[in-house]
């Protein structure tokens, strides 16, 4: 049985940190210099903004950010795009997927129950943090 070589994927990066380590002990992984020949550029988002628009991907190539990625990372911008996203669909008459699981809701009313005192124990070992019954 003969055994198949794994091939090589060339990535870039201009980061010298943990990302670099953790490329360079892949086996099968390679650097290179290059501009324009690697399958992973994995880059800072000034690289993004100064080349992105101005390059075209090879299908295989793959870059670690995409242009405007803050409209996703940023909480503000996020709920807009989801909004906007629900509107559509609503005028393609569309239900809209559930993004968010249903938020959890709090039993029915409780209040705090009395613990029973002990006298020759400290306070905080005769209460309990919370102790909740139905009211």
């Amino acid at each position: 049985m003969s055994k198949q070589k794994q091939p090589t994927i060339l990535f870039r990066t201009s980061l010298r940190s943990t990302v670099l380590d953790v490329m360079d002990a892949r086996p099968g992984w390679r650097e290179t210099d290059s501009d324009t020949d690697w399958d992973i550029n994995w880059s800072d988002i000034g690289w993004v903004r100064d080349y992105f628009d101005h390059m075209h991907l090879e299908d295989h190539q793959r870059i670690n950010h995409f242009r405007n990625h803050y409209e996703l990372t940023r909480k503000d911008l996020l709920v807009k795009n989801l909004k906007r996203m629900k509107k559509q669909l609503q005028r393609r008459c569309v239900a809209p997927p559930p993004l968010a699981p249903a938020p959890a809701l709090p039993p029915p009313p409780c209040r705090r129950a009395a613990a029973p005192q002990s006298p020759g124990r400290p306070a905080s070992a005769r209460t309990p943090l919370l102790q909740l019954t139905p009211a």
